[in-house]
């Protein structure tokens, strides 16, 4: 049974009592009902991000943006950390991401809708068959999208 944390992350996990594990043979063991007991509560933005064709990065930046309080766990020997959340803010994690999907399907849609004008010199495609999520982030995945805090490129699949 896994965790689905970074091996490097493990260590912070039990130092912040997430997990519970014990040294045997100079290896570090935890125990399965600490683990059953993290996946209960916890799920890593690893994991998610994997689930809805998107980064870590981006789902941290959702979680923060929509007061979503995750949990940064310390990679051994890094600076970089590994976020977890609470598995009862999945729901709404992934209903934020599937709002920002959408306001960046309208905002692709708009700009395609100017390149598209008559008055245009170059045509770049149509959107009449893009009814659903899933041909969205065919569309999406090489649009750049305007947010507030710059010009970040969507990576979906």
């Amino acid at each position: 049974m896994q965790t689905g944390l970074d091996l490097s992350a493990v260590p912070d996990a039990i130092a912040s009592g997430l997990l519970s594990g014990i040294e045997i043979d100079e290896r570090l063991r935890v125990s399965v009902s600490s683990v059953e007991h993290f996946n209960a509560k916890y799920v890593p933005l690893s994991q998610l991000s994997g689930q809805l064709k998107t980064t870590t990065r981006r789902l941290l930046r959702i979680c923060r943006s929509n007061g979503l309080h995750e949990i940064s766990l310390r990679r051994t020997g890094s600076v970089a950390v590994q976020p977890a959340l609470p598995r009862n803010a999945t729901a709404r994690l992934t209903e934020c991401w599937e709002a920002e999907l959408r306001r960046a399907f309208h905002l692709a849609k708009n700009r395609l809708d100017f390149f598209n004008r008559e008055d245009h010199w170059n045509p770049v495609m149509t959107l009449d068959s893009l009814q659903s999520l899933d041909l969205t982030e065919r569309l999406l995945q090489d649009v750049f999208v305007q947010e507030y805090d710059g010009v970040e490129r969507l990576r979906l699949g």
